[in-house]
């Protein structure tokens, strides 16, 4: 049984693991990078945090945005 896909804002101390695992993931699946790289998500998400918006299925990630400054 699928749930609905909710969207939040980011919450660096619950969500920082998961958007690493997610991030990683990615890689393996598709073998690019065509999402944040985990050293820059990691090094800049504190200054965006009220920003992040994540998006789940149940418990598990599915999505996120990280906004930059045109």
């Amino acid at each position: 049984m699928r749930m609905s896909v909710v969207s939040r804002m980011y919450v660096d101390a619950v969500d920082r693991g998961r958007v690493m695992g997610f991030l990683a993931d990615s890689y393996r699946r598709h073998g690019f990078l065509a999402n944040w790289l985990p050293p820059r998500f990691e090094n800049n998400s504190r200054e965006m945090d009220e920003h992040i918006r994540v998006w789940f299925d149940g418990e598990r990630l599915v999505g996120l945005v990280v906004p930059e400054a045109p």
